[in-house]
C-alpha cells in the first residue's frame, strides 16, 4: 500500500515521502523554490549542471562519476524549471533499493548530494570555479543562438514574448543573450548563496524505506 506523508522540518523546509514496499528503486530529490525573476533565468538554468561538475570532495566530474559507480551506478540529475509563478532548482538521485545492496546506500547517495549542493568547488576567494562558469556560459550561449537560428523555435519564442509581454513567464528558461553574457563567478556565486540561504526547500523521497528512517536520515545529512 502506498503511503504518502509530508513533514515540516523547519520554517520553509518540507519533506515529502511516498513509500511502498513494492518499489525496487528509490528516488531522492531536493528542490529550491523562489518567485520567478526573468533576469535570473540564465543563472538558475546553468547552476545545476555547474554544481554537478565538481565539489570539494570530488573536484572533477570523473571522481564524482566514480563515486556514483561505487553506489551501484546511481544517477544524479539537476535541472531548473518553472511551475506557475515559481522558479524551481532541483537536484535528484535515482538508485537501486537498499534492500538489494546490503550496504548503507541511502546514506552514501545523500552524502554525495550533500557534497554537490553544500560544498561546490570554489577558488581561493570563495567564488564558484571560474572554469566551470565559463564552460556553462559558453554552453548556454550556444543554446540561445541555436534557438534564434531555428525558424520554428524563434517563431514560438516571439509568440510567447508577444502574448506574455511584461510577464516573467514570457521569458525563455535559458534567459537572453544579454543575461548570458553577464554571467560571472561573482554573479553565479551570489545567486547560489541566496538559493541556499533564502529559498524555500522541499525534500522528496520515493521508495520502500520506512518514512521515519528517511526523516531521520535527511535531518542527519542536511542539518546544516
Amino acid at each position: 500500500m502506498i503511503n504518502k506523508t509530508r513533514t515540516s522540518l523547519a520554517h520553509g523546509v518540507g519533506l515529502n515521502i511516498v513509500s511502498d514496499e513494492r518499489f525496487k528503486s528509490e528516488f531522492f530529490s531536493i528542490s529550491f523554490l523562489t518567485p520567478l525573476n526573468s533576469r535570473e533565468n540564465t543563472v538558475s538554468y546553468i547552476l545545476p549542471s555547474l554544481l554537478l561538475r565538481g565539489t570539494e570532495k570530488y573536484p572533477r566530474a570523473l571522481k564524482l562519476s566514480c563515486a556514483l559507480q561505487e553506489c551501484y551506478d546511481t544517477e544524479l540529475s539537476g535541472e531548473s524549471y518553472r511551475m506557475g509563478n515559481a522558479k524551481i532548482v532541483r537536484f535528484g538521485a535515482a538508485f537501486i533499493s537498499e534492500e538489494y545492496t546490503h550496504i548503507p546506500l541511502r546514506q552514501k547517495v545523500l552524502d554525495i548530494l550533500r557534497q554537490v549542493i553544500l560544498y561546490p568547488l570554489k577558488d581561493r576567494s570563495g567564488l564558484l570555479c571560474e572554469d566551470f562558469v565559463e564552460l556553462e556560459k559558453s554552453a548556454v550561449l550556444d543554446i540561445i543562438k541555436t534557438k534564434i537560428n531555428n525558424k520554428k523555435s524563434f517563431a514560438f519564442s516571439r509568440c510567447r514574448d508577444i502574448l506574455l509581454e511584461g510577464d516573467d513567464c514570457g521569458v525563455s528558461k535559458h534567459g537572453s543573450e544579454e543575461t548570458a553574457l553577464e554571467l560571472s563567478p561573482l554573479l553565479v556565486t551570489d545567486f547560489y548563496k541566496r538559493m541556499i540561504r533564502d529559498f524555500a526547500v522541499e525534500f522528496f523521497y520515493e521508495g520502500s524505506a520506512d518514512p521515519t528512517l528517511i526523516t531521520e536520515l535527511v535531518k542527519d545529512c542536511f542539518s546544516e
